[in-house]
């Protein structure tokens, strides 16, 4: 008997497990999870198709989608765009110390702003912001405004100690000695050290792009939880990761098509 295809729930997990890995598993390593957990192998088409910004109003289901009365309110139809709206909030009332609230000509204002900006909508109509949707913006962000304001100070604390850190480092740098470089010879010569043992300069390596990818999501993940965050900033950074996990996928093929081609 034939399986059934992937269920809502499968794939909401499926989504789930994806994002909180590090680094980001391939599409073979989901195919194996998935088969693992769920008894049903996927294809590699199935599993991208999953995994797109298509299905991204599942990862709403939890907490943000729940009303403090107990009752369930409907998902968001456009999460990338109420995501950006939501941060862009979060900014202005940061800025205004919490005096004031963003006013609902302003929430929808800036939503009709910000939607020709995301490239997944290029094709859509642009919503009305109705009332009713204003409604079930607030509510579905009302548990994260709390969220956020009782973790305010964690985020301040571990600001400063940031910068406690950074100041540390630029005063290590400062204090290190200098290295002459012959111009003309094109060589680096032996810095003069107080001490009878010599140093070595670490060596400066370039990343592989699996690295990289590492390096900008963590990075991705910390703006995400910077209060003064921009959305375009986060916008101009998700791409960039789409882009270079295109460009991984995109290498990974071609070595596997050059060892075929090479081997036959």
């Amino acid at each position: 008997m034939a399986r059934k295809s992937i269920l809502k729930r499968e794939r909401r997990e499926l989504r789930a497990w994806y994002i909180q890995q590090q680094p980001r598993p391939s599409h073979r390593e989901c195919i194996t999870w998935f088969e693992e957990k769920f008894h049903q192998k996927l294809t590699q088409g199935t599993i991208s198709k999953s995994l797109s910004h298509r299905y991204s109003h599942l990862d709403d289901y939890n907490a943000s989608s729940i009303a403090e009365n107990g009752c369930r309110t409907r998902t968001s139809k456009w999460p990338i765009l109420e995501k950006l709206l939501f941060e862009w909030q979060q900014s202005v009332e940061a800025q205004r110390d919490g005096s004031a609230s963003v006013t609902s000509d302003a929430l929808v204002a800036k939503a009709m702003e910000i939607w020709p900006q995301i490239p997944e909508y290029r094709d859509q109509p642009q919503p009305l912001f109705s009332s009713g949707w204003l409604t079930n913006y607030k509510t579905r962000y009302n548990s994260k405004t709390q969220q956020q304001s009782q973790h305010q100070q964690s985020h301040i604390e571990a600001n400063q100690l940031n910068t406690a850190s950074t100041n540390n480092e630029v005063i290590m740098a400062r204090d290190l000695p200098t290295l002459s470089f012959d111009v003309a010879n094109s060589s680096l010569s032996n810095p003069t050290l107080d001490t009878p043992c010599s140093r070595r300069a670490p060596e400066i390596r370039v990343p592989t792009p699996h690295e990289a990818l590492k390096g900008l999501q963590t990075y991705l993940m910390f703006k995400a939880c910077q209060e003064d965050s921009k959305p375009i900033e986060l916008r101009s950074l998700i791409l960039q990761e789409q882009q270079l996990q295109l460009h991984i996928e995109n290498t990974t093929k071609q070595s596997t098509l050059d060892s075929w081609l090479v081997g036959s």
